[in-house]
């Protein structure tokens, strides 16, 4: 019997023994196949990314194709023996899941840019071209383009969704290599998610906002920074934009002064009445901009010439010369009598913003040249005159940065604004959102000559809330001689012409509580109200021409992360300004290193970031 015994034992040990050397086989085998499949797939996108950029599409397909055969090798691989072994191991399992993860998100986002190269050609009908082309494409917006990319569009948009989620979901891995490749996979992945889901909610809202089903008019302001306003600068004239079957034509454009006021205050939320009330916001179509918050900006322009009219329309849609310069790159250079030489991409905001104030003295004279020119403008793109490429490109820019905002009153309509982020509500990017904006209290156009520099320190507590300070410098670059002029003011009887006589907001996330407020070193006591659900402080602050002038604002931010988990998101919203403003933002974690992050202001700044507590 022991001899049996024996024997058993042997043979279970042998067992065993071809069990391990199969599973080493089997590891090897896989780890160098998860290289050969990974490297194969990275090496495809790659190329799949350069021939788009080429906008050699048949190559882009055929790179994708390849990519994708590689990615389902890689989820393949997942499912031999040893890397399911080696998923449940207490030290290598959360590297081998994060693996797996990311050989499943790489898979759905394959298949969601050979979705979204389908689309593409689905909506030429075979034509070369790029995809705004197909869909806008003398001067008309292609309804049938539309409906043909749309269903292929939401469907990536689907996949890129899925992929993101599972990576948001893997477990954090130790080894070095994966940590990095997760770290990219994450960004990439959510850069595309959110271009996709842009594309798909533009695609939504096009046939409604150029009038498929009916004829569709809107407000149209033109506003000049050089006078700042929160929701982006003095609205000198305004027109009528008409759209119908794809078409945009523009009616007469007039000094939006010529509305007259409201016979009674707008019907506006409580935080704005007693934030703005003061300033004329809410009988005033001038006056109305002074809230950052742009839907309700532009209910009051509605209602304003709803009143004075008699006619009610669909939306508002304001621009300014910034717009304007980034949509001559598809228009060309626009001529119109009475000002020398075209205006174009590349003078196009000093024209605007300082020449035009030079050559007009009269203020009048200035209304009529601007009408004139925007008008210019919308003949241009009405006949269908334009490169459309650079034309898209340039809108993007503008509405990164809030020159361009939309406001319909379609519900449907202005969800789809704001997923393509040109509602101008800062409310939508999320709670722990930060925005400095200045209204001219001056009455004069010297705004063009401010910079500004915001540096904010956030600095995280173990117990949860943040402790924020903000420090603003404004530097007033009008020269120190200064003539009195419609460009220098002063706007105010006693004020010495070139002064930037501003008052200055600090909008702060939900819950937070202003704890302190200096003004060039001395302790200042500000105004505090609401803007919505945000706290908002503000002082008036007076710069004299070639001087520069620091504010600083301190405040608590109760919950403002999950120590649990240690993560935290905050955003700095930008206002649309005539010189983009510089920014810098240092996160500091009760230990560990701090997360900084600088440049220009010309977007959405936004922070996802995990501590260790």
């Amino acid at each position: 019997m022991f001899k049996h015994g024996s024997r058993r034992l042997r043979w279970a040990a042998l067992v065993v023994a071809l069990i391990v050397v199969a599973l080493v086989v089997d590891g090897v085998y896989v780890t160098l196949r998860l290289r050969s499949s990974q490297q194969a797939a990275l090496e495809e996108l790659e190329e799949a990314r350069a021939a788009f950029d080429a906008e050699d599409f048949t190559s882009t397909a055929a790179s994708l194709s390849k990519a994708r055969d590689a990615t389902s090798a890689l989820v393949s691989l997942t499912g031999h023996p040893s890397f399911r072994i080696a998923a449940r191991l207490p030290f290598i399992g959360g590297d081998a899941r994060a693996i797996e993860s990311l050989g499943r998100a790489a898979d759905l986002s394959v298949r969601g840019g050979v979705l979204l190269v389908d689309a593409l050609d689905a909506a030429s009908d075979g034509d070369p071209g790029s995809l705004a082309e197909s869909v806008y494409r003398d001067g008309t917006v292609q309804f049938a383009a539309i409906d043909r990319a749309a269903p292929l569009v939401e469907e990536a948009a689907a996949l890129l969704a899925r992929a993101e989620s599972i990576l948001e979901e893997a477990p954090d891995p130790k080894l070095g290599s994966v940590e990095e490749a997760l770290e990219d996979a994450r960004a990439e992945v959510s850069s595309a998610s959110v271009s996709t889901r842009r594309v798909a909610a533009l695609m939504d809202a096009l046939p409604s906002l150029f009038g498929r089903d009916g004829v569709r008019r809107y407000f149209l302001a033109f506003q000049s920074p050089s006078e700042a306003r929160g929701s982006g600068g003095f609205p000198g004239v305004f027109g009528i934009l008409k759209a119908e079957e794809g078409r945009l034509s523009l009616g007469a454009v007039r000094p939006i002064g010529s509305l007259g006021l409201l016979n009674s205050p707008a019907s506006v939320p409580g935080w704005y009445r007693d934030l703005y009330r003061d300033v004329g916001a809410l009988r005033d179509p001038r006056q109305a901009g002074y809230s950052p918050n742009f839907p309700e900006v532009a209910r009051v322009w509605l209602e304003v010439y709803e009143e004075s009219t008699g006619n009610s329309l669909d939306g508002v849609m304001a621009m300014d010369p910034i717009v304007l310069s980034e949509m001559t790159r598809g228009t060309g250079p626009l001529t119109v009598d009475g000002f020398a030489g075209s205006i174009g991409p590349d003078n196009a905001v000093e024209a605007l913003l300082y020449d035009s104030y030079v050559e007009f003295p009269d203020p009048d004279d200035q209304n009529l040249y601007l009408a004139a020119l925007v008008d210019a403008l919308w003949q241009r793109l009405g006949a269908g005159d334009v490169e459309v490429g650079p034309l898209a490109e340039g809108l993007g820019r503008a509405t990164r940065g809030q020159h361009l905002k939309l406001y319909s009153v379609d519900d449907d309509v202005q969800a789809a604004l704001a997923d393509l982020g040109v509602d101008g509500d800062y409310a939508a990017v999320g709670p722990n959102v930060q925005l400095v904006y200045g209204n001219n209290a001056a009455a004069n156009k010297v705004d063009y000559f401010l910079t500004r520099t915001i540096d904010t320190i956030v600095e995280l507590e173990s117990d949860g809330d943040a402790r924020v300070t903000t420090r603003i410098e404004l530097t007033n670059n009008v020269p120190a001689d200064a003539p009195p002029s419609i460009l220098f003011g002063p706007g105010v009887e006693g004020d010495r012409a070139g002064i930037n006589g501003m008052v200055l907001y600090l909008l702060m996330p939900e819950g937070s509580r202003l704890t302190g407020s200096r003004v060039d070193g001395d302790p200042s006591e500000p105004l505090a109200g609401r803007e919505g659900d945000h706290p908002v402080a503000y002082d008036l602050v007076e710069i004299l021409p070639s001087e520069t002038s620091i504010v600083e604002f301190t405040y608590l931010v109760p919950s403002a992360w999950d120590e649990s988990d240690g993560t935290f998101a905050f955003d700095l919203f930008p206002q649309a300004t005539a010189v983009p403003d510089r920014f810098s933002l240092e996160v500091r974690p009760p230990a560990g290193p701090a997360l900084v992050r600088s440049g220009i202001l010309d977007r959405t700044i936004s922070v996802r970031a995990t501590f260790g507590n």
